[in-house]
């Protein structure tokens, strides 16, 4: 929260046009706002003569640059010869605080360790991952507070039941950011004006369940370097995107509808508190050891992971069985049936069975097997080519598994060992496909 000693409200020009950027309250919270005013105004509401006029500071743009270090923040973004932006990135003000760690009461923010080892306990997403839960959300805050302009994936914090930790865990995110963390709702998102959210780093979202029709937004939104910012009354402009979004839910299989490829989600499945942990004051008690809790981030947090991409992360890292869970739930009934026909392969040969051996089918012989229609066609064919099911792209004869007898037909393909290698036996949803690739 802002106070008189934080923020001093400021009267810029702008290409010609004067801004007031002042304190607006939002019903929650005082933030930072920009109001357009008219050059009379400046002398008869605001008290600036010729003088005062004349020293008013001059900008060519807005723009955003994100740094939570007060050493190395900057208000004004210089852009060479004369010019320079005015940056709307806030500071976030907080209390000085030492991190220190004690062998016999641990860190000093044990409220905050808490909620975030209940979120992200110390245990790996499959048995080959290299890093545990805690490690992972650990470097996610880490990245988040020392380098806000590096992208992230989006983190989803998801469970069927309440009491979970999850919106607590977003308002500890909100008390960190200040006015750059904005909680929003799917409606405020799909507005065509976004001063609410679109200057925020951190973009919160609780209860979310993202429409069809908001994914590719919000897909686009996580990745794109430039974002439009649209305010009543003021000319759009443009600034650099870093936004990262955090969002929790209590809707698993029907969160968002998310295809095989994607690598935007990190997604965490969390299980209720012990009833004897609940505190009706975490908040507070949060609060109080922030200060302690940022120190560590900023200046004593050693690093798990390395920067392997765009969103830091390797993504076969930060793929979870949640993940997979949400996956199915996108799965249309056709790739159902797709990989359960496969997938029923594996139980089929017995282990010692050579993995060498080749299960070849038809186009038409898996969908008559499947009894679905000729229109089903183009749906069994992504399903197969997501599955690694290798095409010939050409007619052929061969004997169709499926039909048990020879064809004249596209040859579809795979060994007993790549089914092995996709399908975990002992489960229905494609586990070890991920641990392969963990381990890789």
């Amino acid at each position: 929260m802002f106070t008189d000693k934080t923020f001093v409200p400021e009267i810029f020009n702008i290409g010609g046009e004067y801004f007031l950027y002042h304190l607006k309250n939002d019903g929650l919270s005082s933030i930072p706002s920009l109001t357009k005013i008219k050059e009379s105004a400046l002398e008869s509401v605001h008290g600036y003569d010729a003088k005062r006029k004349a020293e008013i500071a001059s900008f060519v743009g807005f723009t955003i640059s994100p740094e939570n270090n007060p050493e190395k923040y900057l208000r004004t973004i210089d852009l060479g010869d004369g010019c320079r932006n005015f940056n709307l990135y806030e500071l976030p003000f907080h209390s000085q605080g030492k991190h220190h760690y004690d062998e016999q009461f641990g860190v000093n923010w044990p409220y905050i360790y808490k909620l975030i080892h209940h979120i992200a306990p110390h245990e790996k997403p499959f048995p080959s991952s290299k890093y545990t839960y805690f490690q992972l959300l650990m470097d996610y805050l880490a990245i988040a507070w020392r380098y806000p302009q590096q992208r992230l994936p989006i983190l989803s914090i998801v469970s069927k039941e309440r009491s979970t930790g999850k919106t607590t865990f977003l308002q500890l995110i909100g008390l960190m950011g200040q006015s750059n963390a904005k909680f929003v709702s799917m409606s405020d998102l799909s507005s065509d004006f976004n001063s609410i959210w679109g200057l925020a780093n951190f973009i919160l979202v609780d209860e979310a369940k993202i429409p069809k029709n908001m994914m590719t937004k919000i897909r686009d939104e996580s990745t794109s370097r430039s974002r439009n910012i649209n305010i009543k009354f003021l000319q759009q402009f443009t600034i650099p995107n870093f936004c990262k979004y955090i969002m929790a839910s209590n809707d698993i299989e029907n969160f968002a509808d998310i295809e095989d490829e994607e690598n935007r989600y990190f997604v965490i499945e969390v299980n209720p508190f012990p009833t004897d942990d609940e505190n009706p004051n975490y908040l507070e008690l949060m609060k109080s050891e922030l200060p302690y809790f940022l120190d560590y981030l900023m200046n004593h947090h050693d690093f798990f992971t390395k920067k392997e991409g765009r969103f830091w992360f390797n993504y076969k890292d930060y793929r979870t069985p949640a993940l997979s869970k949400m996956i199915n739930g996108s799965k249309s009934p056709v790739d159902l049936k797709v990989e359960e026909i496969l997938e029923s392969l594996c139980d089929e040969y017995s282990i010692n069975f050579d993995d060498s051996i080749i299960w070849e089918f038809s186009l038409t012989g898996i969908r008559n097997f499947l009894m679905l229609y000729k229109g089903n066609e183009k749906e069994i064919k992504n399903a197969l080519k997501r599955l690694g099911v290798h095409c010939d792209g050409h007619k052929k004869r061969f004997t169709c598994a499926y039909i048990r007898k020879e064809t004249l037909a596209i040859r579809y393909s795979i060994s007993v060992g790549e089914l092995r290698s996709i399908f975990d036996p002992n489960k229905s949803t494609l586990v070890q496909v991920e641990e392969s690739e963990n381990a890789a």
